[in-house]
C-alpha cells in the first residue's frame, strides 16, 4: 500500500488534492487514510492488459488533473 507515500504528500503539499485510482475492493483501505480526498474505482480486472479500455480511461481522467 502507498500509505506512507500519501502521508508524505500530504505534509509537503497540504492544499493539495489527492485522488486514488484503486480497485473497489481497496475502497475500505483508502476510506481510512485522511490525505485521500476520493478513490476512483479502476474499472479493470486484475491482471487483464486490455490497453484500449486503460487509454479510453485515461482520456477521460485527463482534463480533470494537472
Amino acid at each position: 500500500m502507498a500509505q506512507c507515500l500519501f502521508s508524505a504528500l500530504g505534509e509537503l503539499h497540504p492544499d493539495a488534492a489527492i485522488d486514488v485510482l484503486a480497485p473497489a475492493w481497496a475502497a475500505p483501505l483508502v476510506k481510512r487514510m485522511p490525505e485521500i480526498r476520493r478513490q476512483i474505482d479502476l474499472p479493470l480486472k486484475s491482471g487483464a492488459l486490455e490497453f484500449r479500455m486503460r487509454r479510453r480511461f485515461g482520456r477521460l481522467l485527463r482534463g480533470h488533473y494537472d
